[in-house]
C-alpha cells in the first residue's frame, strides 16, 4: 500500500479556535482533512511561520486525537 503524504498550510484564521470544547463545533480545515474515513493520511507536513508554532502544536494534538489511523 502506498503511503500518503499531505502538504498543507496552517490556516491561522480557520484552524484557530478557542482552546476549549467549543472548538469541535467549528470547521477547521486541517483537522477536518485528517478526519476523513476514506482518506488515510500517513504523514502531514504542516507549513507555518514561527509566529504560529503554538497553534500548529495545538492542531497537531487535535489531529492525533481524532484521526482514524
Amino acid at each position: 500500500m502506498t503511503r500518503k503524504t499531505v502538504i498543507g498550510f496552517l490556516g491561522s484564521t480557520l484552524d484557530a479556535s478557542k482552546r476549549d470544547s467549543s472548538r469541535w463545533h467549528k470547521w477547521r480545515p486541517t483537522v477536518g482533512l485528517c478526519m476523513q474515513q476514506d482518506l488515510r493520511v500517513d504523514r502531514l507536513i504542516l507549513l507555518h511561520g514561527e509566529k504560529h508554532e503554538s497553534l500548529a502544536r495545538f492542531v497537531t494534538q487535535d489531529i492525533a486525537s481524532v484521526s482514524p489511523e
